[in-house]
């Protein structure tokens, strides 16, 4: 008799980063899909075939002044 444990799924989600409010104003970060080479302008889309949604700089700004926190791409390309 075989006793499997059964694993619990992996709760994988979109990671949002703390931004410090001083770094924020003096660094200039590149955190939104409309600063990317991937991003397609004509639908929001990206040539990675990533999910845009919260990435895009309107969203990104909202989680920001809400949270402190935006969620970077970690396949952001800077043209």
């Amino acid at each position: 008799m075989s006793s499997k444990k059964k694993c619990a799924p992996l709760n994988r989600g979109i990671i949002f980063d703390k931004i410090d409010p001083r770094d924020f104003a003096k660094i200039d970060f590149m955190y939104c899909c409309e600063q990317c080479s991937f991003f397609i302008a004509e639908n929001e889309g990206c040539n990675m075939g990533y999910n845009t949604k919260n990435h895009l700089k309107a969203n990104q700004l909202k989680a920001y002044e809400l949270h402190g926190r935006m969620c970077f791409c970690r396949n952001h390309e800077i043209d």
